[in-house]
């Protein structure tokens, strides 16, 4: 009987004995395995190749909006309209009618019946509150397109409409934030 020491009983317990439902691998040839290691190797290591300034640029609502959106209809209450702000955690509800775009309701719009005073504001109909005249993005429109349009308007989000009116879904400017910082060229941040 072999003594702990003896190296024939370490091989046979550190040594795995074959599976026989399992057909043998062939061994690989020194070059293919050499290629294979340095290709693990870059993917692991090296650093990612940043997107250059065009991968941003090209970039379209469609890729980054939030889909499907949520949405509200012009007849629910602001209580309701609060409770699902607030359980999504959003800023923003389209306000959809028949499935077109009637409106928008913000956070900031909710506050405002509240803020003056109104003590009834949660059983009032998002209708009264709502915006009416609201900005919108196509889903094919660039994020370039969709920043200009948000800044220019001072909007912090736009609805993604395809035509006539139908909201498929939604963009806001911590989209577009969140893209600037992983797809920015690196001269941007130097």
């Amino acid at each position: 009987m072999a003594d702990e020491s003896d190296p024939r009983r370490i091989d046979k317990l550190v040594r795995p004995r074959p599976d026989p439902r399992v057909a043998p691998t062939q061994p690989i040839e020194p070059i293919r395995a050499r290629e294979q290691v340095l290709r693990t190797y870059r993917r692991v290591f090296e650093p990612q190749r940043r997107p250059e300034a065009t991968d941003a640029a090209h970039i379209l609502v469609r890729q980054v909006m939030a889909h499907p959106p949520v949405v509200i209809g012009p007849r629910a209450t602001l209580a309701e309209a609060h409770d699902i702000l607030e359980r999504r955690d959003i800023r923003h509800l389209p306000v959809v009618e028949e499935g077109l775009l009637v409106g928008l309701l913000t956070r900031r719009r909710l506050a405002q019946p509240a803020l003056r005073g109104d003590l009834h504001w949660h059983g009032r109909a998002v209708a009264d509150v709502m915006l009416v005249q609201v900005a919108t993005v196509a889903p094919n429109h660039t994020l370039r397109q969709a920043a200009e349009m948000l800044t220019e308007g001072g909007w912090s989000g736009l609805p993604v409409v395809r035509s006539p009116g139908e909201v498929v879904g939604f963009i806001t400017s911590r989209d577009l934030l969140q893209v600037l910082v992983r797809k920015a060229p690196v001269t941007l941040w130097v």
